[in-house]
């Protein structure tokens, strides 16, 4: 009986080294196949998120817009009785001349021509002030400061009956000047006193520069007082054109 001896077959591609590289080179494949390159791959693992910039702010439409500047705060300003203050003064003899530095309101006391140089002392309260005032025959209002209302206060009792504005002319004569009454802040013992703009009580005219005299007539005793007063300043050249219109 004949030997039975093995018979080796054919190499074949994947015996020995060759065929692990094509081991290798199918599993390639294969990771290559489900392995998602780029943002767009459809795989199980996390997409990249790219950054978006932001937008760049623009202005959105605003519901309030800023008020335009109105023209004729050039040569009147809307009254406001505030300018004199939020405290009520104390029933006296006072002249308050009020008006603007640039675009801060002031409101300045007259001192009667018997106070004391350091001021006057503070007093309590008392009776009214009988006889008339005790001011001075004339106030000079400093140039930069725009007067724009004088108020007169006055003890309890007496009020201003009525007033009379006039402007020295250039050429030595007297133009009388138009005026408002506004609303007092303190009816019983204050009168506020403005130039006409031409707005009635709403909007009193700024004092051009130059020499006014303020006569008043002051009850119930009809006492008549009358006041110098020098704004400095550039002379207006025609003080009795009307303002400016304004569209």
């Amino acid at each position: 009986m004949n030997d039975l001896k093995p018979v080796s077959r054919p190499p074949s591609l994947l015996d020995g080294r060759g065929g692990r590289v094509i081991a290798l080179i199918g599993l390639a494949m294969i990771v290559a196949f489900l392995k998602p390159w780029g943002p767009s791959g459809a795989g199980t693992s996390q997409p990249s998120v790219a950054s978006v910039p932001s937008p760049t702010p623009t202005p959105s439409p605003s519901t309030s817009t800023s008020p335009s500047p109105d023209l004729r705060d050039a040569y009147s300003r809307r009254y406001d009785p505030r300018i004199f203050g939020d405290h009520e003064l104390r029933p006296g003899w006072g002249l308050w001349p009020a008006g603007y530095l640039v675009s801060f309101g002031f409101a300045m006391h007259v001192e009667p021509m018997n106070a004391p140089s350091g001021g006057p002392s503070p007093t309590p309260p008392g009776p009214p002030e009988p006889g008339s005032p005790d001011w001075p025959a004339a106030i000079e209002i400093p140039y930069g400061n725009h007067l724009l209302l004088i108020g007169v206060n006055t003890p309890d009792g007496y009020s201003v009956a009525d007033v009379r504005l006039t402007r020295h002319g250039a050429d030595g004569g007297d133009a009388q000047v138009q005026i408002v009454r506004p609303p007092s802040p303190w009816p019983t013992h204050f009168s506020v006193i403005g130039i006409d703009a031409g707005y009635g009580s709403e909007r009193t005219a700024l004092w051009t520069p130059g020499r006014y005299r303020l006569d008043l007539v002051i009850g119930p005793d009809t006492v008549s007082h009358s006041i110098e007063i020098l704004v400095d300043g550039v002379p207006d050249p025609d003080p009795t054109a009307p303002p400016p219109s304004v569209p």
